[in-house]
């Protein structure tokens, strides 16, 4: 247990970022709460399913370039701590998306230690693939009434330590048009080349960083957590 003073402390915050995070809140429908979703996928001609829990999902509104307002839905997922970091150029890079299209793994006698190029560049540029993953899956949920032709429109991280703010996936200036080609396209590119490299790749490189100080594998890896670059 906490010492009193301390206690107090956590007490008196607590209540002031709760009643940050609800002044922020927008006045939209919601449409799920922890549901589950699985999507039957193939790659490669291997079958798949995937499946999330989504923290929630919310019914928002976007601009089309005609000016008209198109309903559809957002993933918000809720973060106590540091947010990952997201270049948001990488959805309009089309050379990059490109190479994923026609990426091939490298040969099984390659030391597997041997860093991979292309995630080694895509874990440089999106430190996670959960909300691309999130939306991919998720607008393929045809089973729920409630997501029956809503388009998917954007996810984001919601920083409860920062009152709540919403930082999405997406550039701002994004029209409908890129939205259903990030997320039916280069999301879809995206999970086959995860998967592909899961079950291809000779090995998975370690990549140094603030992590390996609360990897599981650190005392086998060959990256010295004291060592990482912080």
């Amino acid at each position: 247990s906490l010492p009193a003073d301390s206690a107090a402390m956590r007490a008196s915050a607590a209540k002031k970022r709760l009643d940050d995070y609800l002044r922020r809140q927008l006045p939209s429908p919601i449409l799920a709460l922890e549901k589950s979703v699985s999507v039957p996928s193939s790659c490669h001609g291997l079958a798949h399913s995937l499946t999330c829990t989504a923290d929630h999902r919310d019914k928002r509104f976007v601009v089309d370039e005609e000016g008209n307002q198109v309903g559809g839905f957002i993933v918000l997922d809720y973060k106590t701590g540091r947010l990952p970091a997201m270049d948001r150029t990488i959805w309009q890079d089309e050379p990059f998306w490109d190479k994923v299209a026609e990426w091939k793994p490298a040969p099984m006698a390659t030391a597997p230690t041997l860093a991979d190029p292309l995630l080694d560049e895509l874990a440089g540029r999106m430190q996670s693939v959960q909300l691309a993953f999130y939306l991919l899956l998720l607008s393929r949920d045809q089973a729920s009434l409630e997501m029956r032709g809503l388009p998917a429109h954007d996810a984001a991280w919601v920083e409860l330590s920062r009152q709540g703010e919403e930082f999405f996936v997406f550039p701002k200036n994004f029209s409908v048009r890129d939205r259903v080609q990030a997320v039916e396209k280069h999301s879809q590119l995206l999970v086959n080349f995860l998967l592909r490299h899961m079950l291809e790749s000779p090995g998975l490189a370690p990549r140094k960083g603030a992590h390996c100080l609360w990897c599981s594998s650190a005392k086998l890896c060959m990256v010295s957590p004291s060592s990482a670059a912080i």
